[in-house]
């Protein structure tokens, strides 16, 4: 029996199951991949979270850029009852309700546009916010067509 020959056959059944897992391993992360873009293109659908804080007198500056599908939440960060409303740039007016210290108010920003947000009970808190239109993270994907 020749040892030299049972060696390379071992090594030859060794290379299988490697380039089998390596190809498997290729398999599950482009379908990692592939779930991750579909969960961030649904997400870009569904619009993002964005967080503002309402103090005595005034909405504190906030830092992200709201879209059309945004759901905005606002917190009273203050010791006083404040009642917020949005007005939409067609004079159509949605009442947040009675806001208490410490809790929240959400409002879903329905199209891109300009919108005043205001507090009934003091109406020197106000604040101007313009929504732009969702990010569409879909491709677009253009086929030619041949004149055959």
């Amino acid at each position: 029996m020749n040892h030299g020959t049972q060696k390379k056959q071992a090594t030859e059944a060794e290379k299988q199951p490697v380039h089998s897992t390596f190809i498997r391993t290729i398999a599950i992360t482009l379908g990692l991949m592939l779930c991750a873009f579909s969960a961030l293109s649904q997400a870009d659908d569904q619009g993002q979270i964005h967080q503002m804080s309402l103090t005595h007198h005034d909405f504190e500056a906030w830092t992200f850029t709201p879209r059309a599908n945004d759901e905005i939440v606002i917190t009273n960060g203050s010791d006083i009852t404040h009642s917020i409303y949005v007005t939409y740039s067609d004079g159509t007016v949605v009442n947040l309700g009675v806001q208490l210290p410490g809790e929240t108010v959400t409002w879903q920003v329905p199209e891109a546009g300009d919108y005043l947000l205001q507090c009934w009970i003091h109406p020197i808190i106000r604040a101007q916010m313009t929504a732009q239109t969702p990010i569409d993270a879909s491709p677009t994907i253009v086929q030619e067509v041949e004149d055959g």
